[in-house]
């Protein structure tokens, strides 16, 4: 999908009023952060929802909520190179408590491992609302399609391939090593698929 040009950030936000990112891994807070800034979306706005079973969510709660996050790219130059969100403006949760914000939300992004794709559609049926855009940034193909069947077809979704590199450091820091950040949307026909591509362009 390519963005349309004509197409405001102002209206994006209008648009994408909340943001969840489900899967606050490398990728999921890279995408995540990025979109924080963007057309006045601010930090409340972007809720992550973390897999607080696991030692590393359990590690990532405890470090956002002292530093925040940071996120620095290797090939960025001036204002792009790094960003730095404090734990007052982190919006952090384990995702036993995320209900009420992917309830909420009008856009989610799932940035979780491709086998969490079950796991990730009864929880989203259980709390989204029908016909928020679900957008996949997994690796594979056919996790869309994959997704849109484990939820009955109920939830327009957007496939995107994530193609960059991202590894995590001490005190809730995210680095990228790719000189280049690319992810491919596949859903022309779903709906707001031009808006999710916009939104994702300027992060």
């Amino acid at each position: 999908i390519k963005a349309d040009e004509n197409q405001s950030l102002g209206l994006v936000k209008m648009v994408f009023e909340k943001v969840v990112v489900l899967g606050a891994g490398c990728i999921g807070c890279w995408v995540g952060g990025g979109i924080v800034g963007i057309s006045g979306i601010s930090a409340r706005q972007v809720t992550f929802v973390v897999r607080s079973g696991s030692d590393s969510g359990r590690v990532l709660l405890r470090a956002v909520s002292t530093h925040g996050i940071s996120l620095k790219d290797k090939f960025g130059k001036g204002a792009s190179r790094s960003r730095q969100l404090s734990s007052s403006n982190c919006l952090f949760l384990p995702e036993d408590e995320a209900g009420p914000a992917i309830a909420a939300a009008d856009l989610i992004l799932v940035a979780t491992k491709r086998p969490a794709i079950p796991n990730v559609a009864q929880m989203l049926s259980a709390h989204a609302r029908r016909g928020v855009p679900i957008v996949t940034l997994m690796n594979g193909v056919d996790t869309a399609q994959e997704m849109q069947e484990c939820m009955h077809g109920e939830w327009p979704v957007i496939e995107g391939m994530v193609n960059m590199s991202v590894i995590s450091s001490q005190n809730g820091g995210f680095i990228k090593f790719s000189p280049t950040s690319i992810i491919k949307l596949d859903g022309t026909k779903q709906p707001y698929a031009d808006q999710v591509a916009r939104l994702l362009r300027a992060a």
